[in-house]
This record gives structure tokens, C-alpha cells and sequence, in this order.
């Protein structure tokens, strides 16, 4: 993966996404963070754009000298950092991004349903699912 590919692919994503907006919305529990909460996010994010198997597969791909520095900044986060503040980010958060990107995708018609309502899951996680309804 090039480096312009990773600046490629940012620039598409805030592009149609306005990601940078939807970053600023997120929020965690820590005090006086180091590494920004949306830095933080975005190194979780690219796990999955670039289908690393484990946490310690995208650190590896963090640390390649300069690549990720103009997205995720200066400081970039360990596996256990990644995991422990998407453990503190407010789930309410999560949803609000998702559902908005979710509503960009089908005005732009690339989610296209016959139903009102669409599912969220990430890695068997349902961020839309509520209590009453699990047996």
C-alpha cells in the first residue's frame, strides 16, 4: 500500500463523508489525552479499510515512517491504546456517525432497501440493537 493511496483514500472519505466533521463529535472518558480521541478512532478505522486480522496488525502498519502522519498525527497509538479508548468512546457517538453515514450511502445510492431502518454490525458488535429485544 502507497502512501498515496492512504492520502487517496482520506481524501474520498472527507470528501463524501465529511469525516473530519463526524470526528470531531466523538468522545471518551480520558482526562488529558495525548493522542487525539479522532486519531485514535481513525487507527481502529483503518483495521478495517485495510483488513488488518488484529489490533497489533495495524500498529505495525501505523508505524511505517511518515504514511499516516497528515491523518492520524504525529503520535501514533499502540494496539492496547486503540483498544482501551474505543472501549471509553460513547457508544451514542458511534451511532450518530454511523447513522449519518449510513444516510449519506443511500441518498448517494449505494444502499439501496426496500426498508425504512438499516442494521449496523461491526466485527459482531450491533451498535443499533436495544435490551428488551435480546432473549
Amino acid at each position: 500500500m502507497r502512501e498515496a493511496m492512504v492520502l487517496r483514500f482520506a481524501r474520498y472519505v472527507e470528501k463524501v463523508f465529511g469525516l473530519s466533521s463526524l470526528l470531531r463529535g466523538l468522545r471518551d472518558s480520558r482526562k488529558k489525552p495525548q493522542i487525539r480521541t479522532s486519531g485514535i478512532f481513525l487507527s481502529g478505522l483503518f483495521s478495517f479499510v485495510f483488513r488488518c486480522l488484529s489490533l497489533n496488525a495495524v500498529e505495525v502498519l501505523l508505524r511505517i515512517p511518515g504514511r499516516f502522519i497528515p491523518i492520524i498525527g504525529r503520535r501514533v497509538p499502540s494496539a492496547d491504546r486503540i483498544g482501551d479508548v474505543f472501549a471509553l468512546i460513547e457508544p451514542e457517538d458511534v451511532r450518530s456517525m454511523l447513522t449519518r453515514c449510513g444516510q449519506r450511502l443511500g441518498r448517494n445510492k449505494a444502499l439501496e432497501s426496500p426498508w425504512r431502518t438499516r442494521w449496523g454490525v461491526v466485527d459482531g458488535h450491533e451498535f443499533f440493537s436495544r435490551p428488551e429485544a435480546a432473549l
